[in-house]
């Protein structure tokens, strides 16, 4: 097979006419600052995903940040965290000089062992923060159950990854104390850079509404009576988060057909293994991830066809200055981080490029089997 004259990216997502003109309205109408513009997101964000509180704010990690503080998480307290997550949600509380405790993945999806959670927990742990990375359902039941056991404990769902997905018809995120989702370009819903919170909780809601302002709730009237910092989007990017959403039907639909040719195409490939996402329950495959042995070997061959792939980002145990001080083995989570791959993907991708992707992985199974 020849290799492409034009690069195959390993996510793709376009911006139409329709975006370009969101966002020149709000510059027309000089909403460009946080404004109408972002109540008007926070709101359609809150009707779509069935839950009354959300705050956006400028990036996943910021939510996650806010959210942190709002929970008054500090030098004294544990977080317990996936070993197979992206770091944000360590840098947080890192910066919040709290300890981080990690707990190992199941074998055949990249999400908290819930099995092993219990055991983490003491008497200084303030939250538990699963992931649902790649729209994965966790078993939120039990690690709420696990929570109420502790009245010092709060379950916060890192569901960047995890927007509009479901489990059994309820969205990701929607029934922890507080969740934090991402709006970066690789999601979504894509502001460029973005992110939110979302709770059942009034008083969370109102602490991490004050918090994206310096602490002020009012600023043709400022009083100042507790920290925050600017943690405020702009209405120029939720403009564009706005006219984004409402393609996400249809982006769902597409990212499903995308997963499911290569669920079939990948099925008799013996050096290659699709991570299960459970679609007919409602998981949304983002990313199409798979697990290689000999993955640099793979890369490296799809990158001479000029098909661009992503290598899983590290366990958070090899980040050797958040000072873990263990001895933890995580055997599941080094799997991931050794042989997990991401193919091109994203709710635009062209089929075609899928099934040329395809095609050249099965040349490569015949070359080196």
């Amino acid at each position: 097979m020849e290799t492409l004259s034009k690069k195959i990216d390993w996510w793709r997502v376009l911006f139409s006419e329709k975006d370009r003109q969101c966002v020149s309205d709000a510059m027309q109408n000089e909403c460009i600052s946080m404004g109408s513009v972002t109540q008007q997101f926070e709101s359609a964000l809150s009707n779509q995903l069935k839950i009354p509180y959300v705050v956006a704010t400028t990036s996943g990690s910021m939510a996650l940040l806010m959210t942190f503080i709002a929970l008054g998480l500090g030098p004294e307290d544990e977080i317990i965290i996936p070993n197979r997550t992206w770091i944000a949600a360590a840098h947080a509380a890192m910066m919040l000089k709290a300890k981080i405790i990690l707990v190992d993945v199941l074998p055949d999806v990249p999400v908290m062992d819930v099995a092993q959670l219990e055991k983490k927990i003491t008497a200084k742990t303030k939250i538990i923060l699963p992931t649902p990375l790649n729209g994965h359902a966790i078993p939120i039941d039990k690690i709420k159950a696990i929570a109420k056991k502790y009245d010092h404990c709060f379950v916060v769902e890192d569901a960047a990854q995890a927007v509009f997905s479901c489990e059994n018809g309820i969205y990701m995120g929607t029934t922890s104390d507080i969740a934090c989702f991402s709006c970066s370009v690789a999601k979504l819903i894509p502001t460029g850079q973005g992110g939110f919170i979302a709770t059942h909780n009034a008083e969370l809601y109102q602490k991490c509404v004050h918090i994206r302002t310096h602490g002020v709730s009012n600023l043709l009237d400022c009083q100042y009576t507790e920290f925050g910092f600017n943690c405020r989007i702009t209405d120029l990017q939720t403009s564009l988060g706005l006219s984004q959403l409402r393609k996400c039907p249809e982006k769902i639909a597409a990212l499903i057909e995308i997963y499911k040719l290569y669920e079939s195409g990948l099925r008799h490939c013996k050096k290659i293994k699709l991570i299960p996402s459970n679609i007919e329950n409602g998981e949304v495959p983002l990313y199409i991830e798979v697990l290689c042995k000999d993955r640099e070997k793979l890369m490296s061959f799809l990158e001479s066809k000029n098909i661009q792939c992503k290598s899983f980002y590290p366990n958070l145990n090899r980040a050797a200055y958040l000072n873990l001080n263990t001895n933890d083995v995580f055997p599941h989570s080094d799997v991931f981080e050794k042989e997990g791959l991401t193919l091109p993907c994203g709710p635009d991708q062209p089929l075609e490029n899928i099934e040329i992707t395809i095609e050249n992985i099965k040349l490569y199974e015949q070359q080196y089997s």
